[in-house]
């Protein structure tokens, strides 16, 4: 199947974001009970946050929380790239660098609960706001014909930002929350799972995946009365996710799951040593002689 060049980038840029997700667990997870809260830019503005930026807007703020203290360990800057056409070389890398470094300082945290109201949300933090602990810049490329993966991860100043006040944690978890809360109870095909004995909401999406919340958690949004919510919640999260997941299923540690249909799987022994991840579907005697096969050395697949 072709895939022309618009169509690469964008599937770079995705892989790129989920990987790099992934790697940021470790550059920027201080550990200890801190769990990560991503949120892409625009979002984070629109539940209150205020941010000073330059002439460029990176994609994402993540916020290294400790729900039970609500200290904030980490607040990094990051921007990514997909160029899955071909090499790109470092300049691109470069250059996302600098869009993530255009963000230079935030004054009120994300955590608005008039989302969408125009009311500004959060808190003016004291000291006139405080700069990013580090800025990351990632890009997603091929090279070899294998999508590859570029971080850059320079020293930042490693300032501590202050704690939020219990209101202000609320909003904050309440903001980040309110997108999955809503998809759970206002998706397609809504089912309740028990995943290592505690309750999710799940919710039906595109190719039989399933997105879920922590019921906890969603019970918590509702509290009522200055920090009940990030209390609520840090209850929730401080039993942690430690059952053991199989291949279909993945539970974050802030209470959000993902689960894939029956027949998914890894596939650990890939056809030219590329990761796929694929599906087994049966097929009947006709269907299957209709299916090329195709040759790799002695290896033969369908």
């Amino acid at each position: 199947m072709g895939v022309d060049a618009t169509e690469k980038g964008q599937l770079g840029y995705h892989l790129g974001t989920a990987i790099g997700g992934a790697l940021i667990e470790y550059l920027a997870g201080a550990g200890g009970g801190s769990l990560l809260y991503p949120f892409h830019l625009s979002r984070a503005e629109a539940n209150g946050g205020q941010f000073v930026l330059g002439p460029q807007r990176p994609d994402i703020v993540i916020f290294d929380v400790h729900p039970g203290t609500l200290v904030v360990s980490n607040f990094v800057v990051w921007e990514n790239k997909g160029h899955a056409a071909g090499p790109a070389g470092a300049a691109p890398l470069l250059a996302a660098l600098a869009q993530a470094q255009s963000l230079a300082n935030m004054t009120h945290w994300p955590g608005n609960p008039h989302i969408g109201g125009g009311v500004a949300g959060g808190a003016l933090i004291g000291g006139g706001g405080i700069a990013p602990d580090a800025h990351l810049a990632s890009m997603v490329d091929s090279y070899h014909g294998n999508y590859r993966v570029q971080v850059i991860d320079p020293p930042g100043k490693g300032r501590v930002p202050p704690p939020m006040s219990p209101q202000e944690g609320d909003n904050f978890f309440t903001g980040y929350y309110a997108p999955f809360a809503e998809a759970v109870q206002s998706g397609s095909s809504p089912q309740r799972r028990q995943y290592g004995g505690r309750p999710f909401r799940t919710v039906g999406l595109e190719k039989e995946v399933r997105l879920g919340l922590d019921e906890d958690i969603l019970s918590a949004l509702s509290s009522r009365g200055s920090g009940r919510v990030s209390s609520r919640i840090a209850q929730a999260l401080s039993k942690g996710y430690p059952f053991k997941a199989d291949d279909s299923l993945y539970v974050h540690p802030t209470g959000i799951s993902v689960e894939l249909p029956k027949g998914w799987k890894p596939n650990r022994n890939p056809v030219g040593g590329k990761g796929t991840f694929m599906r087994e579907v049966p097929l009947d005697e006709e269907t299957a002689a209709r299916v090329p096969v195709r040759r790799t050395g002695r290896q033969t697949s369908r």
